[in-house]
């Protein structure tokens, strides 16, 4: 009788039902009967699921610092922390890339950056794959450390893409005379190396009468990506410019996962300032998945704490829009430091290092505080299976455990 009534709800109605619940729910639904399995496991399901999981988003992911550097999922609703989930991973790493389309990629760079261990893993499905070791190196080099790494994906061969700058020194002087760039598909779960197409500085120095450096790639202040419209974006400076003029110029680059080449995309044209060289920038895509800048004055000013731009079309440096100029706020005399876009239109902002402020732009109040140690990331629902039926050594599942109370994270409180 049950599978009667079951058959009896017309599949359109039956999907809008089940996608707008959570991966846990659905994983446990599959075994209900074969129709529902093979609804779930359908890619235009997973696609319909994750574009809903993004638009409903209430979690963020906490990476802790160096002293504790486990990663952590935090689970909210409109007022409060609801609890605290520690992801029982199976090393510890140092940096977060994504999400993209609910994966992320875990890498564990050592106190030189050199790479010790690189690892997908999609956090709702308790997925873990660790990354083939890299083989690539350099004939002349006794150091390879990784200078930016980015992760995203391919929409042409709906493939996931990892790419990285390998940059090689001399391990006794420390100079760096050479640089690489290398690609990792998911799908063919092998590494590349690529034509050089990152924009270097050329700036010639002299290990020794027959040894010269050549290369000196670009000034990185951001070196772990933001992802935006499948490919990952870097804020850098330009050295030749610094080196010629003394004059900071930044703008965007960001690797092409399609065509596997960087690109370039100009920041907004800021009337108010004479110099980027004066501000802080900050780039970030938790705005509508759109491309968003975020600059505050280095110096504090009274009425002014930061704006915050949104690109309306992707790769078009005309479409810069301003979406707000944030200041001043009551009880904060700083700059902040935006970390992304919060429910209800509001704002999260961290300050202190450890404090973050959720700010609501129409009343102009602070409306929640809170206390962490760590970086948040945004987190997003996926059915997005990063190793499908392979389960081996390389192949993993881990659990998350929910946790007790922490000192280093309070639950935030209200604030008129």
């Amino acid at each position: 009788m049950r599978a009667t009534k079951y058959k009896c709800i017309p599949s359109g109605v039956l999907a809008d039902i089940l996608f707008r619940l959570p991966v846990k729910s659905l994983k446990g639904f599959e075994c209900v009967c074969k129709s529902w399995y093979d609804l779930i496991k359908d890619p235009s399901f997973t696609i319909q699921h994750l574009h809903h999981s993004k638009s409903v988003n209430q979690h963020c992911l906490l990476q802790k610092g160096i002293r504790n550097s486990h990663v952590s999922l935090l689970c909210f609703d409109e007022i409060s922390l609801l609890s605290r989930h520690r992801l029982n991973l199976p090393s510890v790493f140092s940096e977060i890339l994504g999400p993209c389309n609910g994966i992320y990629c875990f890498i564990r760079l050592n106190v030189e950056f050199e790479l010790e261990l690189i690892a997908l893993a999609n956090v709702s499905l308790r997925e873990f794959k660790v990354v083939p070791d890299l083989s690539i190196s350099h004939p002349h080099s006794q150091s390879q450390s990784v200078k930016l790494c980015g992760f995203g994906f391919d929409r042409k061969t709906n493939d996931y893409k990892l790419v990285l700058i390998l940059s090689y020194a001399d391990r006794a002087t420390g100079i760096e005379f050479d640089c690489k760039e290398v690609v990792y598909s998911l799908r063919s779960k092998s590494w590349r190396e690529l034509d050089l197409t990152f924009p270097y500085a050329e700036v010639t120095h002299w290990l020794s009468p027959f040894s010269k450096i050549s290369y000196w790639p670009y000034l990185l202040t951001s070196d772990s990506g933001t992802y935006v419209n499948g490919n990952s974006h870097w804020l850098v400076s330009d050295t030749a410019r610094w080196l010629a003029n003394d004059d900071i110029g930044y703008t965007i680059r960001y690797f092409d996962m399609a065509d596997e080449v960087f690109r370039r995309i100009s920041l907004p044209k800021l009337p108010e300032f004479s110099s980027y060289g004066d501000m802080y920038v900050d780039i970030n895509a938790l705005y509508t998945d759109s491309l968003s800048v975020v600059v505050r004055p280095k110096s504090y000013i009274p009425d002014k704490t930061c704006e915050v731009w949104i690109m309306h079309d992707y790769g078009d440096d005309e479409s810069w829009t301003k979406l707000a100029t944030i200041g001043p706020i009551e009880g904060i005399a700083r700059s902040l430091k935006l970390l992304g876009f919060w429910q209800k239109g509001e704002f999260l902002f961290e300050y202190d290092e450890e404090q973050v402020i959720s700010y609501n732009p129409n009343t102009q109040k602070i409306t929640q505080k809170f206390r962490i140690c760590g970086s948040l990331r945004a987190y997003t629902e996926s059915l997005v299976s990063i190793v499908g039926d392979q389960r081996d050594d390389q192949n993993l599942l881990f659990d998350i455990v929910k946790e007790g109370d922490d000192p280093a994270l309070q639950q935030p409180t209200s604030s008129s």
